[in-house]
């Protein structure tokens, strides 16, 4: 049995009661918890602990912050506390039973000299991998919360209040993260060592308190020293990370950007030993540097001196510079940040990228989403009430570092400027939510006029006639709708379908990319998804004459090297992107080498050509290869032309370029059959005979009759028959007394011909 399917009937078992479970955890979970549950998110956490310090510090309360480490949390937990957690959380005893009978099928063997023992059952812990696993621990990690609240309830243990409604934060959790706030007083210490001795003993959750760490807000750093040896843990100092972000650090200043460039830097150093084309280097930046300071550009606004310090990095990446050796920008910067249709390569501008992450917390204020992130914001920030709009006008002297960006990025500089404040608008209900003194959305369009409103209609032009009688109607079926008792104010961000805000809608509205039908039509066949990363980037060089040609160099300062920038091939014309892929004798050779080769490939069946041993070609099985159409085998360029050529600048030898045109030639035959196959690949196979030959060749031959196995007494024909070049060709020595001669010998001699063609050419 192949290994992914050991155990198969387990996860499609724990996956049903996962999906399930998941989605009541919002109603039995605590709203400090932030991990794993549908509408929190990570970075409410982080924000909750950089309000609430700074509350402290701004109003000099004397608190204290109590970071906390779990020992192997997943392995210490007990079964018969989790089904205890269970039962007061008011599931039946059905589903009792059966998240018992998951946990309970488990068992482990141990090497002993490099060999397994017996199995024998486990009695604790989760499974890791389990898709069960993170929301039961959560539901564990509940009794801490239930033992926290219970002391505040009976006043045993002050928390940090935050804000005019003076919303009180205990403890904030993320999974086994843990996070205590509180007064400054010996009895909350006191506590919370209670506290956590009480939920160790029988929930199994042992806390490492070497690995913990005590922290001061306002406090003498006496007292704290003292209270740290009374809990066993280390005494800490802000700013310190909470689930890798830095808390209660001034993101301002460049030094904290450091870990991040590092980390681009240690990337880097493993990648820069390989020699990486462009195409592949373009898709370590999409896919892997792009998505490494996204965390950060949630909560906070990157400085422009970092965002430099990356772009540097990331240019000096993209054309193969290492360290302190530098190569030529071939393509500008904002041209490599546009979308790939509009002749860009797709790579992100972190700048925007930024403020459309940072944005969502604007959307998520206009949604009304709960949760204790939206009460502290709320209690410290809505001076009198008011909806959300009025929230980021406010509270410009008493804000935290973090809500100043969050009101600072409709305000940024040139044509952007008020980007969310037009993007959102709003749909009336009751209009509780609504000043028609201030909303944009309500006095253009009509005002109040003796307690009731007048709408004043205007168009953008002015009306045809049949356009006036429908306006008239439009005007009589709005004077009589009447705002809606019970239905909530909504806003909604006007550049995306669902009218929700998105990043990647934001991303757009900020770059306003030019709309051009012809570019992006011509640009998305160089970046066809069948030819390889690195064809298509040569490719796109080619269309913007970016290439390093004579031409191009002699631009840059470089006419010492290059001389007088004739073509080292035909040494008559001027040596550009041009010339080299339309103009040069050698390389029409090549091409027409090229057309000769394609003009025998028509008269050929698929199985002429082997299968592709290029691997940058990718699987030619893909099934979303299929849904692709075939390329343009004239518009991809050879960039072993240029290889050909670069040895020879500066010798007066000519160039051979033999090698180069046998290896495009071969190229464009397993191009051409990958392209066959995708198209092959559309039709539906035959699976009766497939069926048959399936079985066949998954037998070993000698073992055929023995099991009962049917074999087909011309297993090669019937392959053939299926068009599968795999299955119907056979090595020389192996054809057996049943094959049959080829049913067309015509076309095997047109085959030949065409071996002898290419060879000789």
């Amino acid at each position: 049995m192949p290994i992914s399917l050991i155990g198969v009937m387990y996860k499609i078992i724990a996956k049903l009661l996962a999906n399930r479970l998941r989605k009541v955890l919002d109603k039995v979970i605590g709203e400090q918890q932030m991990a794993f549950i549908e509408g929190r998110q990570l970075v409410d956490g982080v924000v909750i602990a950089n309000e609430v310090i700074d509350e402290a510090k701004r109003k000099k309360k004397r608190s204290f912050l109590f970071k906390v480490d779990f020992e192997k949390a997943y392995d210490k937990v007990i079964w018969d506390f989790l089904d205890y957690m269970l039962m007061r959380m008011g599931f039946c005893s059905t589903w009792r039973g059966w998240i018992l009978e998951c946990l309970q099928s488990s068992m482990v063997s141990v090497l002993v000299n490099g060999s397994p023992s017996r199995q024998f059952p486990v009695s604790k812990g989760l499974r890791q991998g389990d898709p069960l696993s993170p929301f039961l621990f959560l539901i564990v990690v509940e009794g801490l919360n239930g033992l926290m609240s219970s002391a505040v309830e009976k006043e045993l243990y002050k928390g940090v209040t935050v804000g005019k409604d003076a919303v009180m934060v205990t403890h904030l959790q993320f999974a086994d993260d843990t996070i205590f706030f509180g007064e400054a007083i010996e009895d909350n210490i006191m506590m919370i060592k209670s506290i956590m001795r009480t939920f160790e003993l029988p929930f199994g959750l042992k806390i490492n308190f070497q690995k913990s760490q005590l922290m001061g807000i306002s406090a003498e750093d006496g007292w704290v020293s003292k209270m740290a040896y009374r809990l066993c843990c280390k005494k800490g100092i802000l700013p310190f990370k909470y689930l890798g972000i830095p808390i209660e650090g001034n993101h301002k200043r460049i030094s904290m950007w450091q870990p991040l460039l590092d980390s681009f830097k240690k990337k880097l150093t493993r990648w820069k030993g390989r020699q990486l084309s462009l195409g592949v280097r373009i898709t370590l930046i999409n896919s892997v540097l792009t998505s490494l300071p996204v965390f950060l550009m949630s909560v906070y606004l990157i400085p422009k001196g970092t965002l430099k310090d990356i772009d540097r990095i990331w240019k000096s990446f993209l054309w193969g510079g290492e360290g302190e050796r530098k190569k030529i920008n071939w393509v500008n910067w904002k041209k490599v940040c546009m979308p790939k249709d509009y002749g860009g390569l797709g790579v992100r501008d972190l700048g925007y990228f930024n403020l459309s992450l940072m944005g969502k917390w604007w959307g998520r204020l206009a949604i009304k989403e709960e949760g204790l992130w939206r009460r502290v914001i709320a209690s410290k920030y809505s001076e009198g009430g008011g909806h959300w709009k009025d929230w980021v006008r406010n509270g410009a002297g008493v804000s935290s570092l973090w809500w100043r960006d969050v009101r600072g990025i409709n305000k940024v500089e040139g044509e952007n400027s008020g980007w969310l404040t037009e993007g959102f608008r709003l749909k009336i209900g009751e209009g509780k939510d609504v000043s028609f003194g201030k909303e944009k959305e309500c006095y253009q369009m009509g005002s109040m006029c003796n307690g009731t409103w007048k709408w004043n209609l205007t168009w953008r032009r002015k009306l045809l006639e049949r356009e006036e009688e429908a306006a008239t109607e439009l005007s009589k079926l709005i004077e009589g709708v009447k705002i809606s008792p019970g239905q909530l104010d909504e806003w909604e961000w006007k550049h995306s379908k669902d009218s929700h805000y998105s990043t990647t809608s934001a991303y757009s509205l900020l770059t306003k990319v030019p709309r051009c039908s012809n570019q992006e039509r011509v640009f998305r066949r160089v970046w066809n998804p069948i030819l390889p990363n690195k064809i298509s980037a040569f490719n796109w060089q080619l269309l913007l004459n970016r290439l390093p040609t004579k031409s191009n160099l002699l631009k840059r300062g470089l006419g010492s090297i290059m001389g007088d920038g004739k073509c080292n091939l035909c040494q008559e014309e001027e040596e550009d992107a041009t010339h080299l892929a339309r103009k040069t004798e050698q390389p029409n050779k090549a091409r027409s080498q090229r057309n000769r080769a394609r003009k025998t490939e028509r008269n050929l069946k698929p199985t002429f050509f082997e299968e592709p041993k290029n691997p940058e070609l990718g699987s030619s099985r893909n099934p979303e290869l299929g849904s692709s159409r075939n390329p343009d085998l004239g518009s991809s360029r050879n960039p072993d032309l240029g290889s050909s050529r670069n040895p020879d600048l500066g010798s007066s030898r000519n160039p051979d370029l033999g090698s180069a045109t046998q290896h495009w030639v071969g190229f464009l035959a397993e191009l051409v059959w990958v392209s066959r196959r995708t198209k092959m690949n559309k039709q539906r196979p035959d699976l009766g005979d497939g069926r048959q030959i399936w079985e066949f060749q998954c037998v070993a031959r000698e073992q055929a009759g023995s099991i009962g196995l049917e074999q087909p007494e011309n297993p090669a024909a019937q392959a053939a028959k299926l068009g599968s070049p795999r299955l119907s060709s056979t090595k020389k020595g192996d054809a057996g007394e049943n094959d049959q001669k080829p049913k067309n010998p015509d076309l095997e001699r047109k085959k030949k011909r065409g071996r002898e063609e290419i060879e000789k050419e």
